[in-house]
């Protein structure tokens, strides 16, 4: 489990993400992810880009 701390930046709170746990789920600066929460518990996911090729 990895643990980190919210942040104020301007006007918004900020979660930063460990870098072992971008390099894990392939995200970095700019990647698009889902949130949801279950049953108190805050799930953030990658999302994957559309395929122009589908």
């Amino acid at each position: 489990m990895y643990t980190t701390r919210l942040k104020k930046v301007g006007g918004s709170i900020m979660l930063a993400v460990p870098p072992a746990v971008l390099k894990t789920l392939e995200l970095s600066t700019d990647s698009e992810v889902g949130m949801t929460i279950n049953n108190g518990c805050l799930i953030i996911e990658p999302q994957k880009r559309p395929s122009l090729f589908s």
